[in-house]
């Protein structure tokens, strides 16, 4: 039986900044402090680099998901972190992505996040001393 891994998809599987460059100024100004309940930002995002790469090679070896929350005040955040999926991960997350208030309710081995969390697991923080980045993270939970 594979472990099971968690990837989160804020900042570590997407770019949540880039999303802004694709939405207007009056709406960023519109938004100004909330600008995680923009309709449709979600689904704008660029993907970290090498995110998706990464994803493909851990999915060979772990039984992997997307994790992700989105924000109640904006409803299609749900239904554009779902098309990202599709559209940047394919077929193969088909069932795969868990929206959750919460990384206390997870039940697995790891989980790859960018910020702190409440995960009962192995935490890898992507951006950290240790693991700075997906190289980092390859490195160190693909041992050949």
């Amino acid at each position: 039986m594979k472990p099971i891994l968690y990837i989160a998809m804020d900042d570590v599987l997407v770019d949540v900044a880039s999303g802004l460059n694709f939405v207007a100024k009056e709406v960023v100004e519109k938004y100004a402090g909330r600008v995680a309940e923009i309709p449709g930002l979600f689904g704008k995002m660029d993907a970290v680099p090498e995110a998706v790469s990464a994803f493909r090679q851990l999915a060979e070896r772990y039984d992997t998901y997307v994790v992700s929350t989105a924000p109640w005040d904006n409803p299609t955040a749900w239904s554009d972190k779902v098309s990202w999926v599709s559209c940047h991960l394919g077929d193969a997350t088909r069932d795969r992505l868990v929206l959750t208030p919460t990384m206390s309710l997870l039940r697995g081995d790891i989980l790859i996040t960018a910020t702190a969390t409440d995960f009962t697991g192995e935490v890898i923080t992507l951006g950290s001393a240790a693991t700075p980045d997906w190289a980092a993270v390859l490195q160190r939970l693909i041992a050949d």
